[in-house]
């Protein structure tokens, strides 16, 4: 397993050096044992470089950057949070995925169900883990459920939780619990589907 490596990628508006991609960075590493790399699309770099937002450019210019980043031949698991799950998800195709996990796949933009992305999903050709907050407002429990996803898709609900997993207070869950409880159920669902 160990010859596996876990490729992360980040969201929109988010880099690597967000609260929640550091600390879901160092959870997978302890969880898993794998080598994690996070990789850092161009615009994140220049945003993060100029201290000012910008939009990611088109979806398929992060697709073909991304896919230029990881070795076509070599096994790897892909992880995603957001835009970056959505990413993950078209690369099965053409590299040796093992296996994608979305953290907070967004299903459709915020009140435009009728702009759903299922067919993202309808293109993973591997096992595909998502975990989606119950609250999501880019993707909620009662409108997925409704969908008709793959067999190799399998969606766990966070109780709670918000797109960025934030929960809310009555839960007393740190974003760090959180984390660790969900990057131990990845690695035994890496273990059980992907090796």
């Amino acid at each position: 397993m160990n010859n596996i490596t876990i490729y992360l990628l980040h969201g929109a508006g988010a880099g690597h050096t967000s609260e929640f991609l550091t600390e879901l960075n160092e959870q997978l590493s302890s969880a898993t044992g794998l080598e994690v790399k996070a990789i850092t699309l161009s615009y994140m770099k220049t945003m993060e470089e100029t201290l000012s937002r910008r939009p990611p450019p088109k979806f398929e210019k992060l697709v073909d950057e991304v896919k230029g980043l990881i070795p076509s031949d070599e096994p790897c698991i892909i992880i995603g949070k957001s835009m970056g799950a959505r990413i993950a998800t078209q690369l099965t195709v053409s590299h040796n995925v093992k296996g994608v996990v979305c953290f907070g796949f967004p299903f459709y933009p915020a009140r435009k169900t009728e702009k759903h992305r299922l067919s993202y999903l309808a293109a993973v050709t591997k096992p595909c883990l998502i975990f989606q907050g119950d609250r999501d407002t880019l993707g909620n429990q009662e409108w997925v459920e409704q969908q008709v996803l793959p067999e190799t898709v399998d969606v766990r609900w966070v109780e709670g939780a918000d797109h960025d997993f934030k929960r809310a207070k009555k839960y007393n869950t740190t974003l760090s619990q959180l984390l660790n409880q969900l990057s131990q159920l990845t690695q035994t669902w890496i273990t059980k589907n992907c090796l």
